[in-house]
């Protein structure tokens, strides 16, 4: 985009200065390189700070469940689109995971399908609306592609073995778990959970706390129900990715 298309020019500008001053081409090549990638990392950090400054921004209407305003602060991003990658697909699944989290499905799952594919908690929610539409070849395509872009996210894989043993497969939860666990051989809740699945017994999600009942699969143990931008994945969490 516009960042990239910069960065090659202050490259090239360094490139050509150099030559005129007869330095060796080597040399002038890598300095081509350091300037076009620092230029690019200035001007990417400086999108993503405004980007993050307008989900800041959100937090207040969120926390007052004002959806709509916290989606219409972020929409301004959009705006930043042209100037660097990706932003409008990590935007689509900030909007996504809030709809998502005041149960708004409908408004939630174009959002989603959009969004950035490194974006977990987003791709999980997608992934779990399509086994709410039964379409459980869809379900675990979503899945297979979030654990092998997050494969250290020990939740992603409980929320994927979860949705496998509600719909009955036992053992492609306990497959799941037992890659996750490869993947993520600190995480005890996810060695427990596994364990549990061989057991023959349930699954023990309440261990992850908010993380895990912002999807809705199961019922939050609390006495006040929580607004969108209150729950743990919206709350004061810099999702985008510098």
């Amino acid at each position: 985009m516009i960042n990239l298309i910069i960065a090659t020019l202050a490259g090239i500008a360094t490139y050509v200065v150099l030559h005129l001053l007869d330095s060796h081409w080597v040399l002038n090549l890598i300095m081509f390189v350091i300037a076009a990638v620092a230029t690019n990392f200035f001007l990417t950090k400086r999108v993503m700070n405004k980007i993050n400054d307008l989900i800041e921004q959100a937090q207040k209407p969120l926390t007052q469940g004002n959806v709509e305003k916290a989606i219409s602060i972020m929409k301004q991003g959009y705006a930043y689109n042209k100037w660097q990658f990706f932003v409008e697909s990590q935007l689509n699944g900030q909007i996504g995971t809030i709809y998502y989290i005041a149960k708004d499905f409908a408004n939630a799952y174009p959002y989603l399908e959009k969004s950035f594919s490194k974006h977990w908690i987003a791709q999980a929610m997608l992934a779990i609306l399509y086994m709410k539409r039964k379409e459980m070849d869809k379900m675990k395509e979503i899945f297979e592609k979030t654990v092998k872009g997050n494969s250290k996210e020990s939740l992603v894989w409980n929320v994927y073995a979860w949705c496998l043993l509600k719909q009955g497969d036992r053992e492609g939860a306990i497959n799941v778990l037992s890659r996750g666990a490869e993947k993520c051989p600190s995480d005890d809740r996810l060695k427990a959970n596994l364990l549990n699945l061989q057991n023959k017994k349930e699954m023990k999600m309440k261990p992850y706390g908010e993380m895990w009942y912002q999807f809705h699969l199961e019922r939050m143990e609390m006495r006040q129900p929580q607004h969108p931008g209150q729950m743990a994945g919206m709350r004061g969490r810099r999702a985008m990715r510098r």
